[in-house]
């Protein structure tokens, strides 16, 4: 038998194709048991039969939308969602690798927090519900934001009505806020909140 006693398995592993996106087909590895002490040798590449794993037409996997997550920047609020090729709920977790730091993924898929390091940072996510998994290999790039000067008064003078500030300004505390394409209250709250100068807990 395939899992028999003498027998140990290595795996499971993804195939991926020659763009190195990953596919449904899964591979794993079998070989002699050697002891805890040797390494794994003389092993042979099976891939596993996805008819038998699970009902006539049903497929056992989730297929996980890898790749696409957006960049972030430093000190700015992040917020993406991690999502599967169909509908349905799913707990995600991170397998391996790291998270920017500051930024957590939530159980349905939620990546939101404000990175306080640059870098790229790799890792590999699951999503699953009941028997059935799929995993994702993703990607986020923190960059350093450009240096701009934000003056609380002019800001506070531009809500309410006075001179509007520059692009510059309003984009960057945009991106910090709802990202809705203008300047409001709720990116002043954001970066405010962002630079620990916001007292208290806000609420939307």
């Amino acid at each position: 038998m395939f899992w028999a006693s003498k027998y140990v398995g290595v795996g499971p592993a993804w195939m991926r194709d020659a763009n190195g996106v990953m596919t449904s087909r899964m591979l794993v590895g079998r070989g002699p048991l050697v002891r805890a002490e040797q390494q794994l040798r003389d092993h042979e590449i099976l891939e596993v039969n996805q008819r038998g794993m699970g009902a006539p037409g049903a497929d056992p996997f989730f297929h996980v939308i890898a790749g696409g997550v957006r960049a972030g920047a430093q000190t700015v609020v992040y917020l993406d969602t991690l999502r599967t090729s169909e509908s349905g709920s799913a707990s995600w977790s991170v397998m391996s690798g790291n998270l920017p730091p500051g930024i957590a993924l939530a159980s349905n898929g939620v990546l939101s927090g404000t990175p306080t390091s640059t870098g790229t940072f790799d890792f590999i996510a699951k999503a699953a519900a009941g028997s059935r998994a799929g995993f994702g290999r993703f990607s986020i790039t923190v960059t350093a934001v450009p240096a701009v000067v934000v003056s609380l008064p002019d800001v506070v003078a531009a809500l309410l009505g006075g001179p509007a500030v520059s692009n510059a300004v309003a984009e960057y505390l945009d991106q910090q806020g709802n990202k809705n394409g203008k300047l409001d209250v709720g990116d002043l709250r954001a970066y405010l909140r962002a630079q620990g100068k916001l007292g208290g807990v806000s609420t939307p």
